[in-house]
C-alpha cells in the first residue's frame, strides 16, 4: 500500500518489545507488564503494523484520526476503513444479508474454481429475460462505497 509521506511522518518509527515474551512495552519501561520480566532496555524493532493491513487500519483509526483535520480524515478513510469483505471462505452466504433468485436459477458456494482462497460463489441463470441470481449485503449509513468484485464468465451471451 502506498502511504502519503505526510501520513508516514505521523506513524511511529519504532516499537519496543520485552526481550523475554516479545510483547509490546513502553519505550522507557524496565519491567514487562505482560510477563513481569525485568530488563535494562526494551528491544527496538520496526512497527509490526506496517506488515499487517488490519493492524495498520486499527492504528490509524486509534492514533492518527484524532490528530488530523476533518479533510485529511475523510481522505484517509478510503484507505484505512474496510466496511465489508468476504471471500466465501465460510463455505456459505452467512456473511451476506441474503441471496435472491428467480425460479430455475441457483446460488451456491463451491470450491471448483476460486480466484483466490478455497471457495467461490456460483450463480447460474439460463439467460432468459427477467431471470436473476445474486447475493447482496445491506450497508447502511454510507454515502459513497468503493467496491471490488471478480467475475468469471464461462459461457458467452447467446443474444449479445
Amino acid at each position: 500500500m502506498k502511504v502519503p509521506y505526510w501520513l508516514l511522518r505521523l506513524l511511529p518509527m519504532w516499537e519496543y518489545i520485552c526481550p523475554a515474551c516479545r510483547k509490546e512495552v513502553k519505550k522507557n519501561s524496565h519491567r514487562c507488564p505482560h510477563c513481569g520480566e525485568r530488563f535494562p532496555l526494551a528491544i527496538r524493532v520496526p512497527p509490526s503494523f506496517l506488515k499487517n493491513p488490519k493492524k495498520l487500519e486499527a492504528h490509524v483509526h486509534k492514533y492518527i484520526f484524532p490528530k488530523v483535520s476533518p479533510f485529511h480524515r475523510a481522505y484517509l478513510t478510503q484507505f484505512f476503513t474496510e466496511i465489508f469483505s468476504d471471500g466465501f471462505e465460510s463455505g456459505d452466504f452467512s456473511a451476506w444479508t441474503g441471496t435472491a433468485k428467480s425460479s430455475g436459477e441457483t446460488c451456491e458456494v463451491e470450491s471448483a474454481d476460486p480466484h483466490h482462497g478455497t471457495y467461490n460463489a456460483k450463480f447460474y441463470s439460463d439467460g432468459g429475460w427477467n431471470q436473476y441470481a445474486y447475493c447482496y449485503k445491506d450497508i447502511t449509513g454510507q454515502t459513497i462505497i468503493y467496491a471490488r468484485t471478480y467475475f468469471k464468465e464461462t459461457t458467452a451471451f447467446p443474444n449479445a
